[in-house]
């Protein structure tokens, strides 16, 4: 019984140990290398907080931080401001990011698409970054996904999944995902109208 005894409290002590030399963030320290004025600069594969060999075991998915407004105040195009981190649950790394806003009318939201958006990816991407112009799915919403490599020999290529929705206002909403292309990120249609 005592070898039992001696087992546990040598194990519980060692996470004990552990658990102290955790370091501890906040929030703000880990963003701080984050471009938020523009979710196409956002540095995918970067880590938000030091990696753990304990914890990384056990933690699995995909965790979505907000990122408060005022972060990315003077945003070139308000679309393309950083709303939410993505990142992993285990490693944190991060694995993309979310934007949004919504335009008073449409032509606003018309011109952020196809003119702020488009030249935010053409700069980023050397004007090499490939585009699936826009479409619209059912009359339900318009999309456009543009694609490239960050870096010349970068063997994964970025998406930025664009899509836009009109109000019974007649005003546009725009939101933005950006994501290492094949992987498990999906930017599903919900139906605002169905029964949940």
């Amino acid at each position: 019984m005592k070898k039992k005894s001696s087992i546990v409290l040598l194990a519980f002590a060692a996470l004990v140990g552990i658990a102290q030399d955790l370091p501890v963030h906040r929030l703000s320290d880990m963003i701080e290398k984050i471009e938020m004025k523009e979710l196409v600069r956002m540095p995918i594969g970067s880590v938000l907080l030091e990696d753990n060999l304990l914890l990384s075991m056990y933690q699995t998915g995909v965790t979505s931080m907000e990122v408060p407004r005022e972060w990315s105040d003077g945003a070139p195009c308000a679309a393309l401001r950083v709303s939410h981190v993505l990142a992993a649950n285990g490693t944190r790394r991060i694995l993309g990011g979310l934007g949004s806003n919504v335009y008073p009318t449409i032509a606003e939201g018309a011109f952020a698409m196809t003119n702020e958006i488009v030249s935010a990816v053409s700069k980023v991407s050397g004007g090499k970054a490939m585009v699936e112009p826009l479409r619209f799915h059912e009359g339900k919403y318009g999309e456009m996904k543009f694609w490239w490599r960050p870096t010349k020999d970068a063997k994964d290529e970025r998406e930025l999944v664009v899509r836009c929705y009109v109000s019974a206002k007649k005003q546009m909403a725009v939101c933005t995902l950006l994501h290492t292309k094949g992987d498990d990120i999906r930017a599903e249609y919900i139906d605002p109208n169905a029964k949940r």
